[in-house]
């Protein structure tokens, strides 16, 4: 609408004019110049919009925009129904009064939020507190060391003086941040000789008082007298000497003080004894203990792949100590044979291994003698690669037996691989890769390079025999079973002697009767393999009484012979020879 309104202005204002004020033509050209010879130029130099001088338009301005006089379209500012905010052409239509903000043009009450804030700004304007010791970053205060010692040359700000100012150089102290030169001050106060504090002194002793003593006193010459002491006084306030820790100065001479505060075993640190362990114990860090109580465990898993010619540094746990000390060690092995290692804390460091796989093992050693059992020690498997050509696996060969070696191609270029021999898997190099038993390694055959083995607990050796024991003894690192018979034991009649029977797996003597035969062959469902062992587990007598209750039957009930049968024949034609059976 005002586009429209603007266009009309201008329309009237080139018809004004083209005329006259009385309506007339304008005649000014002269009279002999007609009116259609007169020509206007159209100009538009630096306009966009507006008149081009000759009743036409140099360009029109888009919405919300007005043509200025100049011809340059220009934003129309827009404050209707506003009393702040944006006009919409980068102004305002007003500012709101403190502890008011602006809301859709309008001005409301600001209300201060400072939820979960410490500082920074409330949302009105204000603060939700100030950082004494940093600066405010997302709402919370943090601690700029920067920030505390800006203006300070030494000492510590902040408030667990956790910034580090700086130090001040030698000569200078720090007071209150900055460097102070340090000047020193003698001090002879009731002193007659000695220092003065300041690399000075306080004066000269005089030759009838020659001595300067403790109390810087000159005081009359004295000659000092340690003879043969080590320690003590010396006669002229001095000393002999001074005892190490755990050593007391008596007569002059440094007595070793025993310790056994808190142990039960183990030196008292004087050449004399705690006490000492009974049994299968073991004095460990001041503790008689189990052998299976002492434990040591590398605490990482097995490491693939490790540098070459890298120390291999391990961490390690011990228990129930925490620490190697005292009569206590560690003695250590790669591939089975002694190595030199470090010890500090709970880490020992191996030296730099060749190319391959390997065998590290730890073990807990007290006064130089390995702790036996498995508790006490530990292996982890280390593999050290080197770069290959991809030509040939040999050129990887470490000298394992127990691992295959190989030339892979990875991410990274052909490299050295190795794994376990699953075709193999009781190779050995040395005991360490041999399984542990509560009485030791098991050894490792140096020729076949095999453990020596074939079963690791009794378990292993059942043979279903009950009349032998199953064990597999430990006999100098190696194992096998032993099935020892027991004597008396028997499984079978023929296990005994002749004349002795088998009852409950024990021979006896025979005593069966006629009704010991019957009993036996009830439960036999009338088997003949069954009933002959009841038969022959009797005396002779006994048999024959037997033999004629049982021909009695079999000429009753014939050869097929069931349970009626028998019950009828025994109750009735057979019933003398089972009375005389059952009094056998």
């Amino acid at each position: 609408m005002r586009r429209v309104l603007l266009v009309g202005m201008i329309v009237a204002a080139m018809t004004a004019s083209a005329c006259s004020s009385d309506g007339s033509s304008d005649v000014t050209a002269g009279a002999d110049v007609a009116a259609s010879d007169v020509v206007c130029t159209p100009d538009c130099l630096g306009k966009v919009c507006g008149d081009d001088g000759c009743g036409g338009s140099c360009g029109e301005c888009g919405e919300e925009e007005a043509c200025s006089d100049l011809g340059q379209c220009s934003c129309i500012p827009d404050c209707e129904g506003q009393v702040c905010g944006n006009d919409g052409c980068g102004g305002s239509c007003g500012d709101c009064g403190i502890g008011h903000v602006c809301e859709a043009g309008g001005c409301i009450l600001c209300v201060p939020d400072c939820t979960d804030l410490e500082c920074g700004d409330d949302g009105c304007g204000g603060s939700c507190g100030d950082c004494p010791f940093g600066l405010c970053k997302i709402g919370a205060c943090t601690i700029e060391c920067d920030f505390l010692c800006d203006g300070l040359e030494c000492g510590t700000a902040g408030p667990d003086e956790e910034c580090n100012c700086g130090k001040c150089k030698d000569g200078f102290a720090c007071e209150t941040g900055s460097c102070v030169e340090v000047i020193c001050e003698p001090d002879c106060i009731d002193k007659e000789c000695g220092p003065d504090g300041c690399d000075g002194i306080c004066g000269e002793c005089p030759e009838e008082e020659p001595i300067c003593d403790a109390s810087f006193k000159c005081v009359p010459g004295c000659t000092p007298d340690c003879g043969d002491k080590n320690c003590g006084d010396d006669g002229c306030s001095g000393t002999c000497g001074e005892c190490d820790s755990g050593y007391e100065c008596e007569t002059g001479e440094c007595v070793c003080q025993p310790d056994c505060d808190g142990q039960q075993c183990g030196s008292d640190l004087c050449g004399g004894s705690c006490g000492e362990c009974s049994g299968e114990d073991i004095c460990f860090d001041g503790s008689c203990l189990l052998p299976s109580e002492i434990t040591f465990d590398f605490s990482g898993e097995d490491y693939n792949y490790i540098d070459p010619e890298q120390p291999v540094p391990l961490e390690f746990t011990i228990g129930p100590a925490g620490e190697i000390g005292g009569d206590s060690a560690l003695a250590c092995y790669v591939d089975g044979e002694p190595v030199e290692t470090s010890v500090e804390g709970n880490v020992v460091t191996f030296p730099p291994l060749k190319l391959g796989e390997h065998t590290l093992c730890c073990e807990i050693t007290v006064g130089g003698i390995a702790i036996a059992g498995c508790t006490a020690s530990d292996c982890i498997e280390v593999k050290v690669k080197i770069p290959c050509d991809g030509s040939d696996d040999s050129e990887c060969t470490d000298g394992n037996p127990c691992s295959i070696d190989s030339c892979v191609f990875t991410t990274e270029g052909y490299e050295c691989h190795y794994g376990m021999d699953l075709q193999n898997p009781n190779c050995c190099q040395s005991h360490h890769d041999c399984p542990c038993t509560d009485s030791g390694w098991i050894s490792c055959d140096e020729l076949t390079h095999n453990c020596s083995y074939s079963c690791l607990a009794d378990a292993d050796c059942d043979d279903d025999n009950i009349c032998t024991v199953d064990t597999c003894p430990y006999v100098d690192g190696t194992m096998d079973c032993v099935n020892e018979p027991i004597d008396g034991c028997c499984q079978i009649d023929a296990d005994c002697t002749a004349g002795d029977i088998c009852q409950d797996n024990v021979c006896v003597e025979n005593t069966y009767t006629c009704s010991d035969i019957l009993l036996c062959a009830t439960g036999c469902n009338f088997s003949e393999q069954c009933i002959s062992q009841c038969f022959e587990g009797a005396t002779e007598e006994s048999q024959a009484i037997f033999s004629d209750l049982a021909l009695c039957v079999v000429i009753v009930c014939g050869q097929n012979i069931d349970v009626a049968c028998f019950l009828g024949a025994t109750a009735g034609t057979c019933a003398d020879q089972l009375a005389a059976c059952q009094g056998d």
